[in-house]
């Protein structure tokens, strides 16, 4: 017999509408016109927030690599996807390389040009959109930074190179140009100078409130922290961890209703979430559903779901030998036949 287990994870997708389908064309207009308001920046900042979606990022590959590489997950079918990672074998791993520098350039638009003269608006609403641009650029730095090169103090026979810094705004081909990988330190240095930045200007949020779609101090200051960790500064991530949390922990949801808190018919975001990218429901009858969702790949309830990836026996054997541990409670388990 063969104990398969169901992973739920929720998520949803930040939408944005128009009325008026009839447009300029818009690629057409100068830099001046659609630019010319906070709106505008807004509507750019969108864009980057949209790309958390992509398949090829929290969509779905960085958040199923990293646990099959951690032989957190295993494959219970062979389609082709991850058996590379499932194996480690060489060149597997994780490719955000190309579009987290499109929404890179995207958050250098907002934080470069939105103090424009000729851009309209208020600038304390300026501020935190680039608050908003500086913590996205941090968030898609360090997950460039912990999957292509080393932590710093971490390196391996010397090799301390680390993604290409880009923090000017790349807004034609007159002002792209190649340039060399920085060191892990230079990377590590201007996440914190855009996370020390953006904390000051960013709005509290209460957790699990509508709010958490968007930056906000709190998730600034754990995004901060788990750079710490990675940097080996333990001293300053455990305090601005301890800034995002009430000493007691009265925040944090019950350990006796923890399982129940995840039960989408009671929260749109997690009691506990800071922050949240909203995913929507994928079109089942189309590739997107059928082949790239997190859903598809790890749920067997919807039709057209491939179904091929669930927690490892290794790692539920290690939740379960822990007597009270309430993350049992989070796997739908079901035995089949040989």
């Amino acid at each position: 017999m063969k104990k398969l287990l169901y992973i739920f994870l929720m998520g949803g997708i930040l939408f944005t509408s128009c009325t008026d389908l009839d447009v300029e064309n818009k690629e057409a207009l100068p830099q001046e016109v659609v630019l010319g308001d906070t709106g505008g920046f807004e509507a750019v900042l969108f864009a980057a927030y949209e790309s958390v979606n992509d398949f090829e990022y929290y969509g779905q590959e960085m958040m199923i690599a990293p646990e099959i590489l951690a032989d957190n997950m295993q494959l219970v079918q062979f389609t082709g996807r991850y058996e590379d990672d499932y194996v480690n074998a060489v060149n597997s791993g994780i490719n955000i390389w190309f579009n987290r520098y499109i929404a890179i350039n995207e958050c250098n638009i907002v934080i470069n040009l939105i103090d424009g003269e000729e851009v309209a608006g208020d600038q304390a609403a300026k501020n935190v959109l680039k608050a908003e641009a500086k913590f996205l650029r941090a968030l898609f730095y360090h997950d460039l930074a912990r999957t292509l090169g080393y932590e710093p103090g971490q390196e391996v026979n010397g090799f301390n190179l680390s993604a290409i810094l880009r923090t000017e705004a790349t807004v034609g081909s007159a002002n792209a140009d190649d340039r060399p990988r920085a060191t892990n330190e230079q990377v590590y240095e201007q996440i914190e100078q855009d996370l020390l930045e953006a904390i000051a200007d960013l709005p509290e949020a209460g957790a699990g409130t509508s709010a958490v779609a968007r930056a906000n101090k709190n998730a600034a200051r754990l995004l901060l922290a788990r750079v710490y960790l990675y940097w080996g500064r333990n001293g300053d991530a455990a305090n601005f961890a301890q800034q995002a949390i009430a000493g007691d922990g009265s925040d944090l949801v019950a350990a006796a209703d923890y399982v129940a808190s995840w039960d989408d018919a009671n929260f749109v975001f997690h009691p506990e979430a800071v922050f949240s990218s909203d995913l929507g429901v994928a079109d089942w009858n189309g590739v997107d559903g059928a082949n790239n969702s997190l859903h598809s790949l790890l749920m067997n309830d919807t039709g057209g779901s491939q179904f091929i990836i669930t927690a490892s026996d290794e790692l539920i054997a290690a939740i379960e030998s822990q007597a009270g541990d309430v993350r049992s409670g989070m796997f739908n388990t079901e035995t089949l036949g040989q």
